[in-house]
């Protein structure tokens, strides 16, 4: 298990402890976190004049790294009409500089993309004679600015790499041999990084975020998948921990105080399709019965 200690150390057992009212930074104890999250929105995507990128990936690296802050569980999200965004972050842009509250938003995520590089190399598939190897590469830097949007001030300003490298295809003899810019689908999988990055990052300094996070149930297994609900937060490819239902209640021997819940862990699974109301997930191990009612935790 992994136990938070009190120095901040995380420590790994063989089950988990979620302590029970951690707060962090920007998190608020589980029992009361819908009414006490602040709200957050991530504004538009600012890219470096020098640098260049394919058309709408600056709202894909948006929407991407708005679902990174939805996965935590840290921050409400006011609004996914783009239209009702727009309202929104207009009214941060012209408050800020008056240092007026915007009353519709807590926290604005604005990231800058200073680099950005994503290549597609074709050559000789090795041992396949007249076939060719496709693979994909690159990396993205950003620079990530929170801001209180109450106050028009700063929070903090971080570096922020997201690095994608796919498997590589095989294709028949086609085009020469070389490098060339990757597709727009590429570039997708590329911002879906840069949102696992962003919550690692937020992850790594919210000791809550865990516990704060909505359930995830399997409500069903099929042979080697099971279906998950609700689907908030998730992308394809994200890897979840399943643990056994219910739990040990850790309590204080003398104030009854509840110190936290040990969990089993009893599996890993991976989202391989996302529906409107639930996610379709692989098994990839197991050490125990993954079955309705398991919960499932990024």
């Amino acid at each position: 298990m992994i136990v938070v200690c009190d120095n901040g150390v995380t420590c790994e057992w063989s089950r988990r402890v979620f302590l029970a009212g951690a707060v962090g930074a920007l998190a608020a104890p589980a029992n009361v976190a819908a009414q006490t999250r602040p709200s957050a929105v991530v504004a538009r995507v600012i890219v470096d004049p020098a640098l260049t990128i394919p058309p709408g990936f600056d709202g894909i690296l948006r929407r991407e790294l708005e679902l990174a802050l939805d996965s935590l569980g840290l921050f409400t999200i006011p609004t996914r009409d783009a239209a009702e965004l727009g309202r929104v972050l207009d009214e941060v842009e012209r408050t800020r500089g008056r240092g007026a509250p915007a009353r519709s938003v807590d926290t604005v995520i604005a990231p800058t993309i200073t680099a950005i590089e994503l290549t597609e190399r074709r050559r000789q598939a090795p041992y396949q004679q007249g076939r060719d190897l496709i693979t994909v590469s690159g990396a993205m830097s950003l620079q990530i600015t929170v801001m209180n949007a109450r106050d028009a001030t700063v929070l903090s300003r971080f570096p922020l790499q997201a690095t994608y490298r796919d498997e590589g295809r095989l294709a028949d003899r086609g085009p020469p041999h070389g490098t060339q810019t990757a597709s727009a689908n590429s570039y997708v999988l590329l911002a879906r990084e840069a949102g696992r990055a962003l919550a690692d990052h937020l992850r790594a300094r919210n000791v809550s975020a865990s516990s704060a996070a909505p359930a995830i149930l399997v409500v069903e297994r099929d042979g080697a998948r099971v279906f998950l609900s609700p689907p908030t937060g998730l992308v394809v490819g994200s890897e979840l921990r399943v643990f056994a239902p219910g739990g040990r209640e850790i309590r204080h021997p003398q104030t009854g105080e509840l110190l936290g819940t040990v969990e089993e862990e009893i599996g890993r699974v991976r989202v391989v399709e996302l529906l409107p109301r639930m996610a379709v997930a692989d098994i990839v191990s197991s050490t125990g019965d993954i079955g309705a009612g398991a919960m499932a935790r990024n």
